[in-house]
């Protein structure tokens, strides 16, 4: 069908009173001009397409014309309860799909081993601590050194849209078992009746005032990416007809979808820095042991070297005690010599004096002899 986007299924019936146990939520805007549609013309699209329908079509300015809505028999409504089981299913097995198998939850900071299988950074790395050894939980294949492990960035953003699925699925959930409270269509005729998605082009609100152009009074329906602000379809031929335009569903999803990106390169900066300082500690610790190293080496080479020194002082102190032992020997005998001579010198001397002693008296008897002989 010419400018049909998405659609659970399609018919060219068409019931023209609305039944009153119609579910709300069944619409759809064709981006299309209503000469391409055939008539009578009859879709059912579920909910879930609705946003992506109407983002398709604002994205170029232009509304979406509003196809025929019924309720559709029985079998139509089985079809689309078991498109919704079908699409609950899909739900429930991607979740499963970015599970880790460890702690059974969506992926926190998801990483990648070398065999291919995926895990939160916290569980691998603290089942990895408790074992002892680096082992895939999954495939039981043994990695010989530990794995670097980096954060998968793309793995990761999906798990985060899968989350954030996740939370509006059980909003939505929890939003059906509240009691619901009744907004009036200010654009159907009377009897004034509830209004639905096929009235409306957002979620039913009570204070429909927050959502209303103050200027026009008309719901808030674009947004102004120029201007950066909400209008409604009255601003756009006036103020905004050269600016970028965008539907309010499309606006949040880029801009959850910035958001999302943000915190993912955010989440890629610290993982980077988080590296970034191992490998600080890593050097550090390095640093430190070199330094302990060195240090345990120094001092083995200065004790060697003050053994060496006091070992030198040791037989030098020996030499110097010799030389003194020596020179005391020498001087020893040098005395005991000099001594010996002084005796044998005083000897000498005594035997000189007795000598002349006797000669004097042998002289004197000699000459007295003489004298009385000639006395005599």
């Amino acid at each position: 069908m010419k400018g049909f986007e998405k659609s659970a299924y399609a018919s060219t019936e068409v019931e023209p009173n609305l039944p009153s146990s119609f579910e709300a939520g069944f619409t759809l805007w064709v981006h299309a001009s209503p000469n391409d549609l055939p008539d009578p013309f009859l879709v059912l699209v579920p909910p879930i397409f609705t946003t992506n329908l109407w983002s398709g079509g604002c994205q170029f300015g232009k509304p979406f014309h509003k196809a025929t809505i019924v309720a559709g028999d029985s079998k139509k409504r089985n079809q689309t309860s078991t498109a919704t089981d079908m699409s609950s299913t899909r739900d429930r097995s991607s979740e499963e799909t970015f599970m880790c198998s460890i702690c059974l939850e969506l992926f926190s900071e998801p990483v990648s081993t070398p065999c291919g299988h995926n895990f939160c950074k916290r569980c691998i790395s603290e089942a990895w601590d408790t074992a002892g050894s680096c082992t895939c939980p999954v495939c039981n294949e043994v990695f010989s050194s530990r794995p670097e492990l980096k954060v998968n960035t793309l793995l990761c953003e999906t798990s985060l849209c899968v989350l954030e699925g996740k939370m509006k699925r059980k909003r939505s959930d929890s939003m059906e078992e509240k009691p619901t409270f009744t907004v009036q269509c200010d654009v159907c005729s009377e009897p004034k009746l509830k209004a639905l998605k096929s009235c409306l082009l957002m979620e039913p609100v009570e204070n429909l005032e927050d959502r209303l152009c103050p200027e026009h009074q008309r719901p808030l329906e674009l947004f102004c990416h120029t201007d950066q602000s909400c209008i409604c379809t009255l601003c756009f031929p006036l103020e905004h007809k050269t600016h970028d335009l965008l539907s309010l569903e499309e606006a949040c999803s880029r801009s959850r979808f910035s958001l999302l990106h943000t915190q993912a390169h955010t989440q890629h900066m610290v993982e980077q820095r988080r590296l970034k300082l191992e490998e600080i500690q890593r050097c550090l610790e390095l640093s430190d042991t070199e330094v302990h190293r060195e240090r345990a080496e120094g001092l083995q080479v200065f004790t060697a070297l003050m053994q060496s020194v006091q070992r030198r002082q040791e037989l030098f102190l020996e030499e110097l005690q010799e030389k003194q032992k020596l020179s005391h020997k020498r001087v020893q005998e040098l005395v005991q010599q000099l001594e010996q001579e002084i005796c044998e010198l005083q000897k000498a001397a005594l035997r000189q004096r007795s000598f002349y002693a006797l000669k004097t008296l042998c002289t004197f008897s000699s000459t007295a002899l003489h004298s009385r002989l000639l006395l005599g």
